[in-house]
């Protein structure tokens, strides 16, 4: 993994030419900054949210020296670490006191008072270390915090009231949020989500790959045996075959069967590779196999899409799909548009603040950018707000139109009431099924679709929908997709005719219907849905 590094803070200069860390072998070493933790410095902001794989004190070993750097240098800080529990506490603080007693390049070493078990003052600048127990102390209750750390948050028992304690006090300082993932719905969980989608936290992701700890090199002879044993159940050989080192696969093996148990989904949570890995769904995917394949290609476009490099292209065919919400930040509207031929996601737009209606002319704009895309769009609830807005300016023959009944009172707005489709408890099985069985062979890019499907569960009372804390707008929204291939196909794929050579009948069956011969060609997708 190579980490673009931005400008180095001031605080990196302090740490490496002034502190000391001990290394894997027990030896007292100069703190030289990682990769990572390179990266890290130079990208900080006033609000950082980290996840992490577990046990790694990589980002933690940072923020002390960091923390530390600001109380030698700075006056008047009052810089707070929180953990999860006693233990981690205590070995926070004694790195802290490790780095104080071990400087290198002073003259005459800070004086400090640790009169207190769990912080420590610098005497020359009047700044303080607090190091504590989520639980323990009120932090934040007349307080003012310059710089606050909360150390494997997904770990506390209340971290709401933990919040609400602390984040005000340090409203005008520095809050950066760390923790290896913990299931789903909870706070860190919902923080990373918002974050991801640019609210709030400005997220930092470090997957294992990029460890130089996770492997284990193998002598010669082991590492063709290991290779001629690669575990498909393990996925292994899908990784090296993505450029995962056998080394690293060796790691991976062993902390699977012995860390583990042989549970591929928990070793994911503790040591993920991609950002929807790191937290784990209670319960079984809906979707038990995608074929998702990250790229560099795929890339934001704007504040709202995502896109495919190389696509739209002339003269190709798409079909897309929409999920509408309120656009009162609750939930996504969301676009997922496919390349019918390639059968490959190539764009996706999701947004929570648009009103239905501006959502309709958003998308109806980037659907004509990709070709007059073919265009599904939920019709319950503010899905007819959303077509009122497109039947006035997108092609009427690109919208959808379903053929399964909608409830009375739509059925009374005849002009809408035939377009996109309506969701029923007949009908949302029939778009779930498509979609699982198409998305076993089907490319999908987003890590945000691929993290959706991945929690997208039956739950106990056996209805399948998003797990507790996740979404499900971007699954909804493709499953509309991929609904329509039969029909997106007929509609994208008509030639026009060529003029009849002598006069004809106005009102002949030829001139009211001139596509009536290319109605029914034959299907790829093996759905039974016509054009009605």
């Amino acid at each position: 993994m190579s980490l673009a590094l931005g400008t180095p803070s001031p605080y990196r200069a302090i740490i490496e030419n002034m502190f000391c860390v001990v290394d894997t072998a027990r030896r007292t070493v100069p703190f030289q900054l990682s990769e990572t933790q390179a990266h890290l410095d130079s990208h900080w902001t006033r609000r950082n949210l980290v996840a992490k794989v577990r046990q790694h004190a990589m980002v933690s070993s940072y923020v002390i020296a960091r923390f530390t750097a600001k109380c030698l240098a700075e006056e008047n800080r009052n810089c707070v670490i929180i953990s999860h529990e006693a233990e981690a506490t205590a070995r926070l603080l004694n790195r802290a006191r490790f780095i104080i007693g071990n400087l290198r390049n002073v003259d005459q070493p800070p004086k400090t008072s640790t009169d207190r078990s769990n912080a420590i003052v610098f005497a020359g600048t009047g700044s303080s270390f607090w190091i504590g127990t989520a639980g323990q102390r009120a932090f934040g209750r007349g307080d003012t915090i310059s710089d606050l750390h909360l150390s494997e948050a997904a770990f506390y028992e209340d971290p709401e009231r933990i919040r609400d304690g602390v984040f005000p006090a340090a409203e005008l300082g520095e809050i950066t949020v760390e923790s290896t993932g913990n299931g789903r719905g909870n706070w860190f969980h919902r923080a990373a989500q918002r974050a991801r989608e640019g609210l709030g936290f400005t997220l930092f992701f470090y997957p294992w790959v990029g460890l130089a700890s996770c492997s284990i090199p193998l002598p010669p002879d082991q590492e063709r045996a290991f290779a001629a044993g690669l575990s498909d159940e393990l996925e292994e050989k899908d990784l090296f075959a993505e450029g995962i080192s056998l080394a690293q696969l060796a790691w991976r093996r062993e902390r699977i069967l012995t860390d583990y148990d042989g549970d591929l989904g928990r070793f994911k949570e503790n040591y993920p590779r991609h950002f929807e890995e790191c937290f784990r769904a209670a319960g079984l995917s809906f979707f038990p196999r995608t074929h998702y394949r990250p790229t560099d290609r795929w890339r934001q476009r704007s504040r709202y899409l995502w896109a495919l490099d190389g696509h739209p292209r002339d003269a190709a065919r798409y079909v897309a799909g929409a999920d509408v919400g309120g656009g009162v930040e609750q939930d996504n509207s969301v676009l997922e548009i496919f390349d019918l031929d390639a059968g490959e996601q190539v764009a996706e737009w999701a947004g929570a603040s648009l009103a239905p209606d501006e959502f309709g002319r958003a998308i109806g704009a980037v659907c004509k950018e990709f070709n007059n895309a073919y265009l599904n769009v939920e019709r319950n609830n503010h899905g007819l707000t959303t077509l009122s807005a497109l039947v006035s300016d997108y092609p009427m023959d690109r919208l959808h139109r379903g053929t399964y009944s909608a409830p009375q009172s739509q059925v009374a707005l005849t002009h809408l009431s035939s377009f996109g489709t309506y969701v029923s408890e007949t009908t949302r099985g029939l778009l779930l099924g498509t979609a699982r069985r198409l998305l076993t062979e089907w490319i999908i890019h987003s890590d945000q679709l691929n993290d959706e499907l991945s929690t997208f569960i039956e739950n106990r009372q056996g209805k399948f929908e998003a797990s507790s804390g996740s979404f499900d707008d971007r699954v909804l929204a493709t499953c509309h997709a991929l609904f329509c291939l039969e029909r997106a196909s007929i509609m994208t794929g008509w030639e026009p005719q060529a003029p009849p050579a002598g006069p004809i009948d106005p009102f002949s069956f030829e001139a009211l219907f001139p596509q009536a011969g290319n109605d029914n060609p034959p299907s790829r997708y093996g759905i039974s849905e016509r054009w009605g």
